[in-house]
C-alpha cells in the first residue's frame, strides 16, 4: 500500500516548478510583445513624421513656386501663407 504513496516534497517540488515557468512564460511574453496600445503610438508617430515631411515638401515646392512667378503676378497677393514679397 505504501508503494503507490508519492513523497509531499516531491509534489510541492513539482508544483513550484510549474509556478516559476509560468510566471518566466507569463514575464517573457509581456517584454517581448508590444501592447496594443505601443502599436498605435508607434503608427501615430510615423504618421505625423510623413504628415511633417509632407508639409515640408510641399512648403518648398510652394516657395520655389512664388520665388519663379514672374514679375506681373508678384503684386498679385498668393494667398494666406504668402511670404511678404520685397
Amino acid at each position: 500500500m505504501t508503494a503507490f504513496l508519492i513523497d509531499p516534497n516531491v509534489v510541492a517540488l513539482a508544483i513550484a516548478i510549474v509556478v516559476v515557468g509560468a510566471l518566466l512564460a507569463l514575464l517573457l511574453m509581456l517584454t517581448l510583445e508590444p501592447t496594443a496600445g505601443d502599436r498605435f503610438e508607434r503608427a501615430a508617430a510615423q504618421e505625423r513624421a510623413e504628415t511633417d515631411a509632407m508639409h515640408r515638401l510641399l512648403d518648398r515646392l510652394d516657395y520655389d513656386h512664388r520665388v519663379k512667378r514672374p514679375c506681373a503676378m508678384r503684386s498679385a497677393p498668393a494667398g494666406p501663407r504668402a511670404a511678404p514679397m520685397p
